[in-house]
């Protein structure tokens, strides 16, 4: 890692820790550019925001389309999604944004609530969700466990495959289904990748896996129809490091390994790009909504554009 970036980063840590248009589903072997598939944004750091703010934000900046988080304390909440979510969906499609991909907390095909949310997502033209956080069960092994979620998912599955909607657990850091990805390779592996498969965030991958992460990558590949994206450095906290992300291209997630691994097995996906670092300083989050806005494009921008300049590069 550059050692500007390290004490960058080291730098911004200490300061905030005490030393303590397109409609189709999609998979492998279509075509070998990601740039044909819509580029999202989380909304998730927008939802204080109103459905036009937000439009208009994504829409200055670049993007394609949202990524919703559609779930408790999310921009649309279950309770009221078969109102709000047809709200948010034409305020975004005004400024000729999609909406292909939500966030959700759905785990078990089993929850009252589970079918009644993907029909809302099917009925409002949403072709995938990403499941909720599932964690490992601690009194049993984590074998045993395995074997339960595998068939749990292969209902889902079923369950999705009813509603023409592909779900995907996303590989994320810590100590949850998916951090090594490989766990969660193994309880999609009879499910059909159209209707059950993988977000795959190189960020997280990287993360847990550093050096052995493409490996990881290769398992997954057939079961990704969706990613996410974002970049991160490490940090000194006390005696340990802790991944802090960062602007895209900013970090030491090697990108492009990432997208030639993608180009050389031809996977494209519509792709969601997080932003899990602050987009206003401590004055500018005192501005009026307007100027706040002002301030939020040019950070949306940088990290769209780094995008489309790292995953268009020729291999």
């Amino acid at each position: 890692m550059d050692r500007r970036v390290f004490l960058k980063y080291s730098v911004l840590a200490s300061a905030s820790f005490p030393l303590g248009q397109w409609d189709g589903m999609i998979g492998k072997n279509e075509s070998p550019s990601t740039a044909s598939e819509p580029i999202c944004m989380f909304v998730k750091p927008l939802e204080k925001y109103g459905y036009d703010d937000i439009a208009t934000l994504l829409s200055e900046a670049g993007f394609d389309g949202a990524d919703i988080s559609f779930r408790k304390n999310g921009l649309i909440v279950p309770e009221t999604a078969g109102v709000e979510l047809p709200k948010a969906i034409k305020a975004l499609e005004k400024k000729n944004l999609s909406v292909p991909m939500v966030v959700s907390e759905i785990t078990s095909p089993k929850e009252p609530e589970t079918e009644d949310m993907i029909r809302i997502m099917v009925d409002n033209g949403v072709k995938y969700y990403r499941l909720g956080a599932i964690n490992y069960d601690k009194k049993q092994s984590i074998r045993k466990h395995l074997d339960i979620l595998k068939t749990r998912m292969s209902e889902l599955c079923e369950l999705n495959a009813r509603h023409n909607i592909h779900g995907a657990i996303q590989n994320h850091a810590g100590m949850g289904l998916g951090a090594p990805v490989w766990d969660a390779c193994y309880v999609v592996q009879d499910c059909d990748p159209k209707y059950l498969g993988i977000q795959y965030d190189v960020r997280h991958a990287v993360a847990e896996g550093m050096g052995s992460w493409p490996l990881a990558l290769e398992m997954a590949l057939d079961y990704i129809h969706t990613t996410c994206i974002k970049d991160f450095a490490w940090i000194p906290n006390e005696k340990k490091f802790r991944p802090l992300t960062v602007p895209l291209g900013e970090g030491i997630v090697d990108f492009d390994k990432y997208f030639e691994i993608l180009k050389m097995r031809n996977i494209t996906a519509p792709v969601s790009i997080h932003y899990e670092y602050s987009l206003l300083n401590e004055s500018q989050a005192n501005y009026s909504i307007a100027e706040q806005m002002k301030c939020i494009i040019p950070k949306l921008k940088h990290d769209l554009v780094t995008y489309k300049e790292m995953s268009n590069k020729k291999v």
